[in-house]
């Protein structure tokens, strides 16, 4: 299994995600610098690929967990392995 990670510059003044052709899997952290959040960019993303599986994390969020097809909310601190076994589960099914 092979990974890529894409962060965009900083500031982000545009949303390149979006623009990228293909993406397995989103694993996005719930609070973020920002207007956005970990659950309104997962929405923006699955506007355009909606079966995309979505990792949410956080190490503390004012937002309770939401239960969200074809993902998984991951507290930190969390083992590399544990975040391993769940990408592998999610992009196999």
């Amino acid at each position: 299994m092979l990974f890529s990670r894409f962060s965009p510059p900083r500031p982000a003044k545009k949303r390149p995600i979006f623009k990228l052709k293909r993406i397995d899997l989103l694993l996005t952290d719930i609070r973020m610098p920002g207007r956005i959040n970990g659950w309104v960019l997962a929405g923006m993303a699955r506007c355009r690929r909606p079966n995309l599986p979505v990792v949410y994390t956080s190490a503390y969020s004012s937002q309770p967990a939401r239960e969200v097809e074809n993902s998984v909310f991951l507290t930190r601190p969390y083992l590399p392995n544990d975040i391993l076994a769940i990408v592998a589960e999610l992009v196999a099914v």
